[in-house]
């Protein structure tokens, strides 16, 4: 009897086979693990930066209740609705100083400038990724150039 054609063999290359597809799932789970702890790593210090900078800009310069921005004209700026705004800053997605009262929130004028070049970089990058994907898709679509039979063969 051949190897190939032991029942005991087979039955130990199906487990081989086995291991190593196990195997690579554990890697492509490692790697997808690693690669998110990457992304948190990076989104906590791009939020600290920010919350740098803010603090920066609030120690630095006039008084943020008469020179900073209000809600209604970082809404306005920041092309969202007040509310939205407010939400933000509560959740301390953006960074402000809540005054109470009347007065309400003040944001620095700076801090939001900053945000709209950071929007506006991230909207580009979309545009940009969505184009690709549709230009893809219409590469992957696009029908076969055909030849054009010559002249005399049918």
């Amino acid at each position: 009897m051949r190897r190939r054609d032991d029942p005991l063999f087979q039955s130990l290359v199906e487990e081989v086979d086995q291991a190593i597809i196990n195997l690579q799932a554990a890697r492509r789970l490692i790697a997808d693990i690693e690669r998110r702890a990457d992304q948190a790593v990076l989104a906590s210090q791009t939020l600290r930066q920010r919350e740098r900078d803010a603090a920066a800009a609030l120690s630095a310069g006039p008084s943020l209740r008469y020179a900073g921005m209000t809600v209604a004209e970082a809404a306005l700026a920041l092309g969202v609705g007040e509310e939205h705004v407010r939400r933000l800053l509560r959740r301390g997605e953006l960074v402000g100083v809540p005054f109470g009262g009347r007065i309400g929130w003040r944001l620095s004028r700076d801090y939001v400038e900053q945000l709209i070049a950071e929007w506006r970089r991230a909207e580009l990058a979309k545009a940009e990724a969505r184009a690709t994907r549709e230009r893809d898709a219409a590469k992957r679509a696009a029908p076969a150039r055909h030849r054009r039979p010559r002249k005399g063969a049918r």
